[in-house]
């Protein structure tokens, strides 16, 4: 989402040679997919997410020919931001989110802002729960769907660019991101550019994966913000 994918011209090899080494290239790369499509699995239904994986493995081969079937470095880069943005239209097209899912999100979020008023201080997991009567696992799912709204409004704000300006759009990104406050860039960082997942960015900065959530949205806020304060996104 952060950057530029750069295209090598696919040569023409034997069918067969191809097809082993495109086999062998997603088995190799089968974590990064999981990793990019790990908070989907609370968000959508069995049947959504068979899809969206089938929509990656598709994307990582169709990028693969791209770079000449050479699966270095700048071929993975490409491919996780070229899968984020292939499962995020895909999910632009659904209904993916359940009304009762929705409602919860927005229950959470109305309960952190009394939560936060009443304590003068950002509420912890366990006080939320209890100020709604949900469980943990609620919680954390919930906290997964809004790291999926959040992805899809980073990217249409993104899109907003035309392709022509696209590549000064991104450059204005990344400066705008370098801005954020310490905790907020290094998440984002570790999401969008290293391409972790939270449970992986969580393990990276050793804390809980519902701080990471949190770290997350509120970075990503912060982002928007700066990006049409700048005026990034009035192309």
């Amino acid at each position: 989402m952060l950057m530029k994918p750069r295209y090598q011209h696919t040569q023409t090899h034997d069918r067969e040679s191809l097809q082993a080494l495109e086999n062998l290239v997603l088995q190799e790369n089968i974590k990064l997919i999981n990793g990019l499509l790990y908070q989907y699995r609370y968000v959508v239904d069995k049947g959504t997410f068979e899809d969206l994986q089938q929509t990656a493995m598709m994307t990582l081969v169709i990028e693969l020919r791209k770079f000449d079937h050479v699966a270095n470095d700048d071929f993975r880069r490409a491919v996780a931001v070229r899968i984020r943005g292939e499962i995020i239209d895909e999910l632009r097209r659904r209904d993916y989110m359940e009304r009762d899912k929705r409602q919860l999100v927005n229950k959470i979020k109305k309960a952190e802002r009394e939560l936060l008023q009443l304590l003068g201080r950002e509420p912890a997991v366990n006080e939320i729960c209890r100020h709604l009567g949900i469980q943990n696992d609620d919680f954390q799912q919930a906290m997964m769907l809004v790291d999926v709204m959040d992805d899809i409004e980073l990217d249409s704000v993104m899109g907003k660019a035309s392709d022509t300006d696209r590549d000064v759009l991104l450059s204005e990104v990344r400066q705008v991101l370098e801005t954020l406050p310490e905790r907020e860039k290094r998440v984002l960082y570790l999401v969008y550019v290293k391409n972790l997942s939270t449970k992986e960015v969580a393990q990276v900065l050793d804390i809980n994966e519902i701080k990471v959530h949190r770290i997350k949205h509120r970075g990503l806020d912060i982002l928007k913000s700066r990006m049409k304060e700048s005026g990034a996104c009035k192309r």
